[in-house]
């Protein structure tokens, strides 16, 4: 535990640092601890540097293990949809070699609920066509996430389901309970302006 802890801290400590050499260095011997060690290391280089592909950062910490290899990809894959507005999931999962199916998934859902979020006039039919988002799951997530976006951009809640396509029930609800949650927040604040006015105004 002490050696694994004290080469976890060499490798966050100095960006340079290699896997292997914080490993030697702290005379780390468990196979799993070294693992995680490889991993660590690996997922800071990719998170330090924009440029750099998971082969290079998974050759680098010599990461051989496939779990870890596909988790350094996926964090890979959503840095650069995070970094880039521009850039759709195909791109992203090719550059850096997603080849697990779920992460595949998160990335294609990551990237469509960043358009919504940037691009107010976007539907969720849209940014799920750009991002070739195909399972379902993820789909009506997105649609949820666009209809209460245009809520809060004052549209009924009505128009919004129809506008974005949702369909599922359990979704319908939410939305409906948030549109409620957002015309309370605003009646409030609304109620809160009048009395400041009108306090202002006997002040006067």
């Amino acid at each position: 535990m002490i050696k694994e802890l004290a080469a976890k801290r060499d490798i966050e400590a100095n960006p340079d640092m290699v896997a292997r050499t914080a490993i030697e260095r702290n005379d780390v011997d468990d196979p799993v601890a070294q693992v995680m060690i490889k991993e660590l290391a690996a997922k800071r280089d990719i998170k330090a540097n924009p440029d750099m592909v998971p082969r290079t950062a998974i050759e680098r910490n010599d990461v051989t293990k496939r779990f870890s290899q596909d988790m350094i990809k996926e964090l890979a894959a959503k840095r650069d949809i995070k970094a880039n507005p521009d850039m759709v999931p195909r791109t992203a999962i090719e550059r850096n070699d997603v080849t697990n199916r779920f992460s595949q998934d998160m990335i294609k859902r990551l990237a469509a609920k960043r358009d919504i979020i940037a691009n107010p006039d976007m539907v969720a039919g849209t940014a799920i066509e750009r991002n070739g988002v195909t399972d379902r799951f993820s789909q009506d997530m997105i649609k949820e996430l666009a209809a209460k976006r245009d809520i809060e951009a004052n549209m009924v809640a009505r128009t919004a389901i129809e506008r974005n396509g949702v369909t599922d029930q359990f979704a319908h609800s939410r939305i409906m309970r948030h549109a409620a949650a957002v015309e309370a927040s605003s009646n409030s604040i609304r109620g809160l302006d009048e009395r400041f006015r009108q306090e202002r105004g006997r002040g006067r």
